[in-house]
């Protein structure tokens, strides 16, 4: 059993949050249950909504896979947006051959971001002539 901590304040609410305000507690009243819970929850979601942004973008079939079987934990895309940590990427899956959203669509939170232009590393012309590889790391 999960025990939490309940204080009143001067105003006679509750403060604290856990299993108590979803109605195990029998020594709480009903109005004391609820709405502490609910408010607590609508602040959580206000605070992670107003610090980030859902980002669609579109994502091939053979790619979804890897990214939905958690194999393929990076995104390498043009730098043509908006980013930082703790956006949600919202990938949706799209077929190229008849330029059509399949329906099916994956959340992944941003935890990191490396953005470079070719140059950074005064080797533009041998990025252009062999291209770049990304390696994941665990």
């Amino acid at each position: 059993m999960v025990s939490v901590n309940i204080a009143r304040s001067s105003n006679g609410r509750t403060s604290g949050f856990g299993p108590e305000y979803l109605g195990s507690n029998p020594s709480l009243a009903a109005s004391d249950k609820i709405p502490m819970f609910w408010g607590f929850c609508a602040i959580i979601k206000l605070i992670k909504i107003k610090n980030m942004a859902i980002i669609e973008k579109k994502i091939w079939p053979e790619y979804f896979e890897l990214v939905s079987s958690g194999k393929k934990k990076f995104e390498l895309r043009l730098a043509d947006f908006n980013v930082k940590e703790g956006d949600i990427l919202l990938l949706e899956e799209w077929y190229p051959k008849t330029k059509e959203y399949t329906g099916r669509k994956i959340e992944k939170r941003v935890s990191f971001i490396l953005k470079f232009n070719l140059n950074d590393f005064g080797q533009e012309e041998v990025i252009k002539e062999k291209g770049l590889v990304v390696i994941q790391i665990d």
